[in-house]
């Protein structure tokens, strides 16, 4: 049987620059104020993925599989690993997130 939860998220280095690139165009076409709420509520949804990973749609096509799930305008690309998720990366919604797991 699949965990329910783990106890802590990490973000790969490819993750960390999109929460920096989200920071940052954020801020420019809003204001840092609003990026930082941004980034703030980002954590928290990510603090419930840890608490409930499987509410996030499990992409089978893909190997290893991915799962997805939606933040405001963006899409969060994780794995359930054995104590934690790994966030694999942070893609607007528009864009082709298959894209981004290639690279």
């Amino acid at each position: 049987m699949a965990r329910t939860r783990v106890s802590h998220y990490r973000l790969t280095p490819a993750a960390e620059a999109d929460m920096t690139d989200i920071w940052t165009y954020t801020a420019a076409a809003w204001s840092a104020d609003q990026a930082d709420l941004y980034l703030r509520g980002l954590d928290e949804k990510l603090g419930i993925l840890c608490q409930t990973p499987h509410i996030a749609r499990e992409r089978l096509e893909i190997v290893p599989p991915v799962r997805l799930h939606s933040y405001g305008s963006h899409l969060i690309i994780f794995q359930v690993e054995d104590d934690h998720l790994a966030v694999l990366r942070i893609v607007h919604s528009r864009q082709n997130w298959q894209v981004f797991l290639s690279s």
